[in-house]
């Protein structure tokens, strides 16, 4: 498992002539700098998007199953470049858990990131990975989750929304009961810059101990979605 890994990532992060940032984002190499692809190369461009959007896929479902399964120092092997598989693997989940067009693959995302969050992040004090815990609640939870209702394209009365949404209230009360303080403070900030008050009100009283647990911290979620595009027009 150790060499599979790394194996992994370097071809997701190679494919195709591609390379992933630091940010997540992917650019590629020599490819058109303007205008439209037509013909052969357009189906290329395609096909290579569609590969390494399968690869990424594949990689987070290796992710989730290596952390389910209590193996989560795998991600800290070295890539062939020579930095932790993690360093790759983190901005990834990141990424997808914000915009992935498929709501299965934002709520996996979110589940492999609940696990390292699980082991990685404990109550008492720093946790074994140097960064983690910045990237759990400053960027994976603000981001990834507390993020995902205010986005004015979230469709919130979708299925398949609901449940990533409902994956995203699980991870924020396991921060919430590990890094409390600051989770609420972010909330709080986050909700009620995009004007929703009440939802900010509602969603730290959750985070605080509130009852009801992660189905009613997703509706107050919700509800605070719904608040916050209240104040905007379209998409």
């Amino acid at each position: 498992m150790g060499r599979l890994v790394p194996l992994v990532v370097g071809y997701v992060t190679t494919e195709g002539g591609q390379h992933t940032h630091a940010n997540g984002g992917v650019s590629a190499n020599g490819g058109s700098t303007g205008g439209a692809l037509v013909g052969e190369a357009a189906a290329r461009n395609t096909e290579d998007s569609r590969e390494r959007n399968e690869l990424q896929k594949a990689l987070i479902a290796l992710t989730f199953s290596l952390t389910t399964a209590s193996l989560s120092r795998a991600l800290l092997a070295p890539t062939p470049s020579g930095a932790p598989c993690l360093f790759v693997v983190a901005p990834l989940m990141l990424s997808c858990a914000e915009g992935h067009p498929e709501m299965s693959v934002r709520k996996l995302c979110i589940s492999a990131a609940f696990n390292l969050a699980r082991e990685w992040l404990p109550a008492d004090g720093p946790g074994p990975v140097a960064g983690f815990d910045a990237f759990a609640v400053d960027s994976f939870a603000a981001a990834g989750c507390l993020e995902m209702a205010l986005r004015p394209c979230f469709p919130l009365k979708d299925a398949a929304a609901a449940l990533a949404l409902g994956e995203a209230a699980k991870y924020l009360l396991l921060l919430a009961a590990r890094r409390g303080e600051r989770l609420q403070a972010l909330a709080a900030t986050m909700l009620q810059a995009r004007g929703a008050t009440q939802g900010a009100a509602e969603v730290c009283a959750l985070l605080a101990g509130g009852n009801g647990g992660a189905a009613a911290l997703r509706k107050a979620l919700t509800r605070a979605g719904e608040e916050a595009r209240s104040q905007l027009k379209g998409c």
